[in-house]
């Protein structure tokens, strides 16, 4: 009742807000939309059930497609770039983002909005790349707007981190950053905190990185950019990497900046590019009624059909990888106010990315120039790169075959798929490094957070560009031991949580965990405890309820080992995983050799020289066990007893 109260006094605030404004403009633009590019500069397969039966994506091609409507268009388009750029590939890995920034500055997106996944190299790194640092322009020559990201404070501490922000909707532009987070509709729920006592940004503390929004005029309509980056950071590779920053879920930025817009700056459309699942993002316009037009990236949905939510506000997503791209004619008529308000006219045009688009030459030239130190004939050796502590060389050109496959490798699978699992549940990619994790550590089994970025691989070669599309992060595998039957149930059950939970401001980003030698049955629409059951390693069934504390006349427990991905700065944990952390009282291991091994049971795997091996590696070097050198991976491991929900609108979905 509370709620339904607080959304009519919102709605009312609302119109009240937008009568207010001044709007006087008027003409046609068109939206250009790109998003979740994730490193991928050339083309790659589709083997999914939409495909084409060719190859889709490039960069070059997604120019050829901008310039085309940039010139039936002249002085009409805006181009957006959204979600994970720099990160996906060997290319973008080994320069740190560079080689990405150089083709982007070619295409020249007007605006972008940072993914999760672009703060993989550490703050400055991001900072010299988005926002400019000591009256240096940003190396991304674009306009980049967060609303929801700001720099750590230290603690309560006035005037920047006040500890009497309002808490009323609309009222403030930020909630107070000195305390820890709440998620609405669950008070008890704690996000990662925002305070942080060692942050390198004190003097900055709670003060933005990027403006939260800009004000474009073209063709005669004023428009409102609203930003709302990632609302988790990277999780996989510990809290360094982004260490200083703090995210939001955008719940306060929203509303306060859609009156700003409209009421203050007097646009006549608001676009919000967001960062932010699509899920989330749909609740937040549904709430906060006001934004016209929504960009969205992070969840690699195709929304060939765009989704309107009752609020009137439109929402688009452009898959992954550049294999799709989106354009938004719009026409503004006089005095618009508010979505639905019939004063607004637009048509959708999505464009797959496919092999009958040619190359613009220019950016073809430059991505030939930026690959070329990573292929054959022209292999710069020695290449380097730092991340989560763990310093990775690049040993091959990634042109090189390193293995075959007998399936395809991916995870993407719509959520309807009547073969192979749903991407959100399972994948043979993921199959295929979880089992090489496992080979590799000599456990028991492995686990392997769902990540969503990676590519498709069609039964044949596997070259070393695979490889690094599905693993560029720099991670290293490690086995703990032990760990119980408790400890994989808490972790199953956290990771359908986050994956599937009805309150999408607890997701966690990715999907369901990769598992080797682990299976189990999967109700998604049971209460949380009770999703994962019949779970195995090996074949026999684990004790759910065994966390190690087993006492006589009890059977004693039964301790297990797994492996899974390893950071020097998040030492005491693999996967960034709560339940799979080693015990502080455990004797150190003392094995210093490569990467310094932390206090507890955790055996980091290494080469016959000592050094700690790149999960890049591990997977070459099980590849090369296997029969003929060809993976095949089973599949199914996760038995999902229940169908997916359908999908909400008129499109195939991956996450439901």
């Amino acid at each position: 009742m509370g709620r339904v109260s607080f959304s009519k006094r919102l709605a009312i605030l609302t119109v009240c807000f937008f009568s207010r404004a001044a709007f006087a403009g008027s003409g046609e633009i068109v939206l250009i939309h790109t998003g979740d590019i994730h490193g991928h500069l050339v083309p790659r397969p589709n083997v999914r059930s939409d495909t084409a039966n060719g190859m889709e994506g490039g960069l070059a091609r997604i120019a050829t497609v901008i310039k085309q409507i940039r010139a039936a268009n002249p002085g009409k388009t805006i181009y957006f770039n959204t979600g994970d750029t720099l990160q996906g590939s060997a290319e973008a890995m080994f320069t740190r983002g560079q080689a990405l920034i150089d083709v982007m500055n070619l295409i020249k997106p007007d605006f972008d909005e940072p993914g999760n996944w672009d703060y993989l190299y550490g703050t400055q790194r991001w900072l010299e790349t988005f926002a400019g640092t000591n009256n240096t322009p940003s190396l991304l020559s674009t306009k980049s707007v967060a609303a929801n990201l700001y720099y750590a404070c230290p603690g309560i501490s006035k005037p920047l981190c006040p500890a009497t922000v309002s808490s009323t909707t609309g009222v403030s532009d930020r909630p107070a950053l000195g305390v820890n987070p709440k998620v609405p509709d669950l008070p008890n729920y704690i996000v990662f905190p925002w305070v942080d006592p060692d942050t390198p940004y004190r003097k900055l503390a709670g003060k933005r990185p990027l403006p939260p929004y800009r004000v474009a005029i073209v063709n005669g309509v004023k428009v409102g950019i609203l930003g709302m980056t990632t609302q988790r950071g990277i999780r996989s590779i510990g809290p360094l990497v982004t260490k200083g920053f703090v995210y939001t879920d955008g719940n306060m930025e929203l509303p306060y900046y859609i009156h700003r817009l409209r009421s203050v700056e007097h646009v006549d459309i608001i676009v919000m590019i967001s960062e932010l699942e699509l899920a989330r993002t749909v609740r937040l316009t549904q709430r906060f009624p006001g934004v016209d037009f929504v960009l969205n990236a992070d969840m690699h949905e195709r929304t060939i059909q765009p989704i309107v939510v009752k609020s009137g506000t439109v929402l688009v997503e452009e898959g992954q990888d550049g294999t799709m791209l989106g354009e938004i004619s719009i026409k503004v008529s006089k005095n618009h106010k508010v979505p639905g308000d019939g004063k607004l006219a637009w048509k959708w045009t999505p464009h797959i990315i496919t092999d009958d688009i040619k190359e613009d030459p220019v950016v073809a030239s430059k991505i030939a120039v930026v690959r070329a130190p990573f292929l054959t004939g022209t292999f710069v050796t020695g290449q380097q790169v730092t991340i989560g502590g763990n310093t990775s060389t690049l040993l091959r050109p990634v042109d090189t075959v390193v293995g075959y496959t007998a399936v395809p490798l991916h995870r993407s699978n719509f959520t309807d798929s009547k073969t192979d699992n749903p991407g959100v549940i399972e994948g043979t990619s993921h199959d295929l490094i979880a089992d090489a994790m496992r080979w590799a550590a000599g456990s028991d089994f492995a686990t392997l957070r769902g990540f969503r970025y990676g590519t498709q691989v069609k039964p044949g070669p596997i070259t070393m560009e695979d490889i690094y599309h599905f693993l560029p992060v720099g991670a290293r595998v490690a086995k703990v031991y032990p760990v119980y039957g408790g400890n994989l149930k808490d972790q199953i059950e956290n990771s359908s949580r986050g994956t599937f939970d009805t309150t999408p401001w607890i997701w966690t980003g990715g999907w369901m965990f990769g598992y080797s030698n682990v299976s189990f049955d999967l109700d998604i629409y049971a209460p949380y405890g009770s999703r994962g059951s019949n779970i195995k390693i090996g074949g026999i069934a684990i004790d759910p309820n065994d966390h190690g504390k087993y006492q006589a006349p009890h059977a004693p427990s039964k301790p297990y080992s797994v492996a899974g991905y390893w950071f020097t700065d998040d030492p005491d944990t693999i996967n960034n995983c709560g339940s799979c952390s080693t015990s502080a009282d455990t004797p150190a291991n003392q094995d210093n050799k490569s990467l310094p091994l932390p206090k507890g049971n955790i055996t980091v795997v290494r080469d016959e020289k000592g050094d700690a091996l790149d999960v890049t590696e591990i997977v070459v070097r099980y590849l090369k066990t296997l029969p003929n050198m060809t993976a095949n991976p089973g599949g199914h491991r996760i038995n999902l007893l229940k169908p997916l929900p359908l999908p909400l609108f008129n499109n195939p979905e991956i996450q439901p």
